[in-house]
């Protein structure tokens, strides 16, 4: 980024960016133990940040219910319809 006297301006305008969230339990199901309104703040820091550097376009890929290893029902589905 840099700055100046109108203030920062990111360096990284016109790129894209794709972010994979790997969260250890769900925060996105109805009824969560852990709601994303409370528990998710990898999403909002890493867009602040991106935007901050100037990167607008951000696709975020969410994969949840890691804690439960291989074994546990990790909701890959969803990260590969967001990843296309």
């Amino acid at each position: 980024f840099t700055f100046d006297a109108s203030g920062f301006a990111g360096k990284l305008a016109g790129k894209k960016a794709a972010v994979v969230y790997a969260r250890g339990l769900a925060y996105q199901a109805p009824g969560s133990f852990t709601p994303a309104a409370e528990f998710d703040l990898q999403r909002p820091y890493m867009e602040t940040w991106l935007k901050f550097v100037g990167v607008t376009d951000v696709a975020g890929i969410v994969v949840e219910r890691t804690l439960f290893g291989p074994d546990g029902k990790v909701d890959r589905s969803r990260a590969i319809d967001e990843a296309r």
